[in-house]
């Protein structure tokens, strides 16, 4: 930081994380950079209509869903983490919890992989080429492309709020995911996870809804 503000010269970063760090402090303290406007896709992030469960029920220009009974459902984001989208955050609001206990994947799928008609199926094998934070159980799991599945668990801090917002950040140059809760860095989740790989959603709960927050970096969460 100092040297830029020194000779208004770009460092060079080893990593997307560091990257994307580098101009949350220049946003931070005002500074003005020669950021170009192509830098980052500015478009707005949103669901896919196509590739979302018969129980969700999507509003505001596919950038929200609702849930409503007792069936879970995933949803894909239309658009695959990149470099220049490397960010999307869900703010997650429930109104009425599952009677067996509430859940919520976040992660990122390869939709090449996946068939439509198993967005409402409970089965990891019809889960294949993903790779979720499963938030209320701190765990991670990871399904291969024929459906294997591995777990790790202890990862993230605890999430038993009603409102949260819940963030996922694909480091394209290291090849590695990272999840974010109300703004925090959660720790790298998946190493070696390849591009191409669309954000995904799947909401265990009675009722609720899910909106896609308008932000292309994780945002701290102000507390009063």
């Amino acid at each position: 930081m100092i040297n830029f503000l020194r000779t208004q010269q770009l460092p060079v970063f080893s990593s997307r994380m560091q990257e994307v760090k580098f101009y949350e402090e220049l946003d931070f303290w005002g500074i003005p950079s020669e950021l170009p406007n192509s830098y980052i896709d500015q478009s707005l992030r949103a669901f896919d209509e196509d590739w979302c469960a018969s129980t969700l029920f999507l509003d505001n220009q596919n950038t929200s869903l609702r849930k409503i009974g007792n069936t879970h459902g995933m949803a894909f984001g239309a658009n695959s983490l990149c470099a220049k989208c490397p960010y999307i955050e869900f703010k997650i609001s429930i109104s009425a919890p599952s009677n067996t206990g509430s859940h919520v994947f976040v992660g990122v799928v390869d939709k090449s992989k996946y068939n439509s008609s198993h967005l409402e199926s409970t089965l990891w094998k019809d889960a294949p080429s993903s790779w979720y934070w499963d938030v209320w159980s701190t765990k991670l799991i990871k399904t291969d492309e024929n459906g294997l599945h591995t777990v790790v668990t202890g990862y993230g801090c605890d999430c038993e709020e009603d409102e949260t917002t819940i963030g996922i950040f694909y480091d394209s140059r290291a090849k590695e995911l990272s999840f974010y809760k109300n703004g925090i860095c959660q720790g790298i989740a998946f190493k070696g996870v390849p591009t191409g790989l669309n954000p995904s959603i799947d909401v265990w709960f009675e009722s609720g809804t899910v909106t896609i927050q308008q932000v292309y970096f994780p945002v701290p969460k102000k507390f009063m």
